[in-house]
C-alpha cells in the first residue's frame, strides 16, 4: 500500500509524515491486500464559519474497486488526520465488505 501526503498549504514537517504514513498503515493494515494506494490531502479551508480549521481528505484506491474519498475538518492537521482515518477505515470496511457481498451474492446463513 502505497502513502503519499499532499499538504496544500499547511505546515506539515517530516516527523510529522512519518507518524502519518504508520497510523495509516496500521489502521487500514487489515486491507492492505486489496488497497493499493492512499492520498491524504491537507489544506486550509476558508470561509468565516470555518476559519482556522485544516481539512483533511483520504482518497482510497483498492485494487478492482472505484476510488472513494472521505473528508473531514479540525481545528489542527493532527485532530484532521485523526477523524478522518477513523472515518476512511470505517468506510473501508463496509465499502470492500458491501462490494464482495454482492459480487458474490448473499453470505450464507447456516
Amino acid at each position: 500500500m502505497r502513502v503519499t501526503i499532499h499538504p496544500q498549504g499547511v505546515s506539515f514537517p517530516a516527523a510529522s509524515n512519518r507518524y502519518t504514513r504508520e497510523k495509516i498503515r496500521l489502521s487500514l493494515g487489515l486491507f492492505r491486500d486489496k488497497i493499493s494506494r492512499v492520498d491524504i490531502f491537507l489544506s486550509k479551508e476558508n470561509g468565516h464559519h470555518a476559519a482556522g480549521y485544516i481539512r483533511c481528505g483520504i482518497k482510497v484506491h483498492a485494487d478492482g474497486y472505484p476510488p472513494f474519498m472521505v473528508e473531514e475538518s479540525a481545528a489542527d492537521v493532527a485532530a484532521s488526520i485523526d477523524v478522518c482515518l477513523l472515518r476512511t477505515r470505517r468506510a473501508v470496511g463496509r465499502r470492500l465488505d458491501s462490494l464482495q457481498h454482492s459480487r458474490h451474492g448473499p453470505p450464507l446463513i447456516i
